[in-house]
C-alpha cells in the first residue's frame, strides 16, 4: 500500500485531464476552458469532503455593522459552506451566502503573471477582510489554486504578496498556494508549534513538493473544513507530513518583520 503513490494519482488526474478541452476547442471560448478547470477541481474535493458541505461558485454578503456598510465579495470560484446553513440564493451550484455560511473560499486559475498574482491576492484579502470583519471568530480559510508554475515569479515575490495584501491581519490571511505541480505556500498560525524546529509566531512557509503540490493543496482545504481533533489521522491525509519540513525553502512572518532562507 503506498498513500503517496495514491496522491500522485491525483495529481495525474489534474494534469492528465486540464488541457483535454483546450486540445479540442483550441483557442476559443477560454471561459468554458477555465470552467473545465474549475470543475475538476470542484469534483475532487466533492469526492472526499463531507456529506454535510456543499461546493459551488457565488457570492458573499457580510451584512452591515455599527462601524461599516454591508459587503459583498467578488464572484468567488469555489465556496465550500455548511449544509446546515440557510441560503440567501441557490440555483444549482451558484450560491449568494452570509459569511457563518462559509468554510473555504478558493480560486482557480491557470496561470498568473506576477502582476496578475499580486492583484487576485489582493482581491482576495480584501474580501476576506470585508466579511471577517463581521463575524467575530469565524476566520474561514482561503487558498488560491494555480495549474502552471510561473518561473520566474520566486518564492521570496510570493510570500512578500501574500504579507503586503493581508497588511499583518490574520484575519486576511490567505492560508494556502498551489503555483504549479511542485510549489506550495502554507500559513501556519504559531510556526514553532505547528511545525518542527520552525519560526516561531504566524508565518508562511514554501515548501517544494514535487509533483504533490495540488494533492496537498486539496487534503489541506478537507482537513480545515472537517475539523479533525486527533493529529494522527494526518498520517493519511498528508502522506509525507513527517518528513515534509525537509522540503522547506523560504518563510516570511505575517507581520512581515521576519523572512528568510531555511538551510
Amino acid at each position: 500500500m503506498s498513500l503517496q503513490a495514491y496522491f500522485e494519482s491525483i495529481n495525474h488526474e489534474l494534469t492528465g485531464c486540464k488541457d483535454r478541452i483546450r486540445n479540442i476547442i483550441g483557442d476559443q471560448h477560454w471561459p468554458s476552458d477555465g470552467q473545465h478547470k474549475e470543475w475538476l477541481v470542484k469534483n475532487i474535493l466533492r469526492r472526499h469532503a463531507p456529506r454535510r458541505v456543499s461546493i459551488g461558485n457565488g457570492f458573499i454578503i457580510a451584512p452591515s455593522s455599527w462601524n461599516r456598510e454591508k459587503y459583498c465579495t467578488h464572484q468567488i470560484d469555489l465556496l465550500i459552506i455548511s449544509s446546515s446553513k440557510p441560503l440567501l440564493f441557490c440555483e444549482d451550484d451558484f450560491y449568494i451566502v452570509t459569511p457563518d455560511a462559509v468554510l473555504a473560499l478558493i480560486e482557480v486559475k491557470t496561470r498568473l503573471d506576477k502582476k496578475k498574482l499580486s492583484e487576485e491576492l489582493k482581491k482576495k484579502a480584501d474580501d476576506l477582510g470585508g466579511i471577517n470583519a463581521s463575524f467575530v471568530g469565524l476566520h474561514p480559510k482561503a487558498g488560491l489554486f494555480i495549474y502552471e508554475n510561473t518561473e520566474s515569479i520566486k518564492d521570496d515575490d510570493v510570500l512578500e504578496m501574500l504579507q503586503m495584501a493581508s497588511e499583518g491581519n490574520e484575519l486576511k490571511v490567505i492560508n494556502w498556494i498551489a503555483l504549479g505541480e511542485d510549489r506550495f505556500f502554507q500559513f501556519w498560525e504559531d510556526g514553532k508549534i505547528d511545525a518542527t524546529d520552525s519560526v516561531k509566531g504566524a508565518v508562511w512557509y514554501s515548501y517544494e513538493l514535487k509533483k504533490m503540490s495540488h494533492p496537498y493543496f486539496l487534503s489541506n482545504i478537507i482537513w480545515a473544513i472537517t475539523k479533525h481533533e486527533d493529529r494522527l489521522f494526518g498520517e493519511v491525509w498528508f502522506p509525507i507530513d513527517m518528513s515534509r519540513e525537509a522540503f522547506r525553502r523560504h518563510y516570511m512572518s505575517l507581520d512581515g518583520k521576519s523572512h528568510g532562507v531555511f538551510k
